[in-house]
Protein backbone atom coordinates (compact mmCIF):
# COMPACT_ATOMS: atom_id res chain seq x y z
CA UNK A 1 0.00 0.00 0.00
CA UNK A 2 1.23 3.48 -0.87
CA UNK A 3 0.66 6.39 1.51
CA UNK A 4 -0.59 9.70 0.18
CA UNK A 5 2.08 12.33 -0.24
CA UNK A 6 -0.35 15.19 -0.80
CA UNK A 7 -4.02 16.09 -0.86
CA UNK A 8 -6.59 14.40 -3.04
CA UNK A 9 -8.96 16.15 -5.35
CA UNK A 10 -12.12 14.04 -5.55
CA UNK A 11 -13.44 13.58 -9.09
CA UNK A 12 -16.28 11.53 -10.51
CA UNK A 13 -15.45 8.28 -12.32
CA UNK A 14 -17.69 5.49 -13.50
CA UNK A 15 -16.45 2.27 -11.91
CA UNK A 16 -19.68 0.37 -11.28
CA UNK A 17 -23.06 1.17 -9.70
CA UNK A 18 -23.26 4.78 -8.54
CA UNK A 19 -24.99 6.96 -5.96
CA UNK A 20 -24.75 10.70 -5.44
CA UNK A 21 -22.77 12.43 -2.67
CA UNK A 22 -21.88 16.07 -2.16
CA UNK A 23 -18.21 17.01 -1.74
CA UNK A 24 -16.16 20.19 -1.99
CA UNK A 25 -13.80 20.74 -4.91
CA UNK A 26 -11.37 23.41 -5.98
CA UNK A 27 -12.65 25.47 -8.89
CA UNK A 28 -11.51 28.61 -10.60
CA UNK A 29 -12.05 31.47 -10.27
CA UNK A 30 -15.00 31.07 -7.87
CA UNK A 31 -15.26 27.97 -5.64
CA UNK A 32 -18.51 26.06 -5.79
CA UNK A 33 -19.93 22.82 -4.47
CA UNK A 34 -20.21 19.92 -6.88
CA UNK A 35 -22.18 16.72 -6.56
CA UNK A 36 -20.04 13.66 -7.26
CA UNK A 37 -20.66 9.98 -7.61
CA UNK A 38 -19.78 7.32 -5.13
CA UNK A 39 -19.39 3.96 -6.78
CA UNK A 40 -19.97 0.42 -5.65
CA UNK A 41 -17.38 -1.78 -7.32
CA UNK A 42 -18.82 -4.60 -9.39
CA UNK A 43 -15.61 -6.65 -9.21
CA UNK A 44 -12.40 -6.73 -7.19
CA UNK A 45 -9.94 -3.98 -8.12
CA UNK A 46 -6.30 -3.30 -7.29
CA UNK A 47 -5.65 0.14 -5.82
CA UNK A 48 -3.12 2.14 -3.81
CA UNK A 49 -4.91 0.66 -0.78
CA UNK A 50 -4.51 -2.99 -1.79
CA UNK A 51 -7.24 -5.09 -3.34
CA UNK A 52 -10.68 -3.51 -3.01
CA UNK A 53 -13.41 -6.15 -2.94
CA UNK A 54 -16.51 -6.15 -5.11
CA UNK A 55 -19.23 -4.13 -3.37
CA UNK A 56 -16.77 -1.64 -1.81
CA UNK A 57 -17.94 1.99 -2.02
CA UNK A 58 -15.28 4.20 -3.62
CA UNK A 59 -14.67 7.62 -5.13
CA UNK A 60 -12.48 8.44 -8.06
CA UNK A 61 -9.71 10.83 -6.99
CA UNK A 62 -6.60 12.54 -8.27
CA UNK A 63 -3.32 13.17 -6.50
CA UNK A 64 -2.28 16.79 -6.05
CA UNK A 65 1.30 17.95 -5.53
CA UNK A 66 2.09 19.80 -2.31
CA UNK A 67 4.05 23.06 -2.62
CA UNK A 68 5.37 23.73 0.85
CA UNK A 69 7.67 26.24 2.49
CA UNK A 70 7.27 26.97 6.20
CA UNK A 71 5.33 30.23 6.72
CA UNK A 72 5.40 31.06 2.99
CA UNK A 73 3.13 28.59 1.16
CA UNK A 74 1.34 26.44 3.73
CA UNK A 75 -1.06 23.90 2.15
CA UNK A 76 -0.67 25.02 -1.48
CA UNK A 77 -1.50 22.26 -3.99
CA UNK A 78 -1.17 22.01 -7.77
CA UNK A 79 -2.60 19.45 -10.18
CA UNK A 80 -0.54 16.31 -10.61
CA UNK A 81 -0.33 15.60 -14.32
CA UNK A 82 1.35 12.18 -14.16
CA UNK A 83 -0.31 9.09 -15.63
CA UNK A 84 -0.62 7.59 -12.13
CA UNK A 85 -2.42 10.61 -10.62
CA UNK A 86 -5.88 9.05 -11.09
CA UNK A 87 -6.74 6.71 -8.20
CA UNK A 88 -9.68 5.08 -6.45
CA UNK A 89 -10.29 5.83 -2.75
CA UNK A 90 -12.52 3.80 -0.41
CA UNK A 91 -15.15 6.19 1.00
CA UNK A 92 -14.31 5.22 4.59
CA UNK A 93 -10.89 6.87 4.17
CA UNK A 94 -12.38 10.30 3.36
CA UNK A 95 -11.72 12.55 6.37
CA UNK A 96 -13.45 15.83 5.49
CA UNK A 97 -15.90 16.94 2.80
CA UNK A 98 -17.86 19.94 1.55
CA UNK A 99 -15.09 22.52 1.56
CA UNK A 100 -13.72 24.96 -0.98
CA UNK A 101 -10.13 25.69 -1.95
CA UNK A 102 -9.33 29.23 -3.03
CA UNK A 103 -6.85 30.08 -5.77
CA UNK A 104 -3.38 30.86 -4.39
CA UNK A 105 -2.28 34.48 -4.77
CA UNK A 106 1.12 36.12 -4.67
CA UNK A 107 1.86 38.48 -1.78
CA UNK A 108 1.97 42.19 -2.74
CA UNK A 109 5.79 42.12 -2.55
CA UNK A 110 8.60 39.70 -1.98
CA UNK A 111 7.13 36.59 -3.61
CA UNK A 112 9.48 33.60 -3.57
CA UNK A 113 10.32 31.56 -6.66
CA UNK A 114 8.25 28.73 -5.20
CA UNK A 115 5.24 31.01 -4.77
CA UNK A 116 5.54 32.32 -8.34
CA UNK A 117 5.83 28.74 -9.66
CA UNK A 118 2.81 27.60 -7.64
CA UNK A 119 0.61 30.46 -8.85
CA UNK A 120 1.73 29.87 -12.46
CA UNK A 121 0.61 26.24 -12.09
CA UNK A 122 -2.81 27.24 -10.72
CA UNK A 123 -2.16 26.36 -7.07
CA UNK A 124 -5.09 26.20 -4.69
CA UNK A 125 -4.94 26.61 -0.91
CA UNK A 126 -6.39 24.28 1.70
CA UNK A 127 -7.72 26.54 4.48
CA UNK A 128 -6.35 26.05 7.99
CA UNK A 129 -9.86 25.26 9.31
CA UNK A 130 -10.33 22.48 6.74
CA UNK A 131 -6.86 21.09 7.44
CA UNK A 132 -7.64 21.05 11.18
CA UNK A 133 -11.05 19.42 10.61
CA UNK A 134 -9.40 16.60 8.62
CA UNK A 135 -6.66 16.17 11.24
CA UNK A 136 -9.23 16.09 14.06
CA UNK A 137 -11.18 13.36 12.27
CA UNK A 138 -7.94 11.42 11.80
CA UNK A 139 -7.19 11.71 15.54
CA UNK A 140 -10.74 10.55 16.41
CA UNK A 141 -10.44 7.50 14.20
CA UNK A 142 -6.90 6.43 14.97
CA UNK A 143 -5.87 8.28 18.18
CA UNK A 144 -2.64 10.12 18.65
CA UNK A 145 -1.63 13.75 18.88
Amino acid sequence: MRQLSGWLSITAQRLGRTSRSSFGRATSPRPRRRTLLTTELEEDRESDYGTLKAGARVLGARYRDLHYALDRVPRWYTDNTSETAEIVVPVELVLHTSFEMEQAALPPRGASAQQRQGVSKGAVVLAETDHEAAMEELRKRYGGD
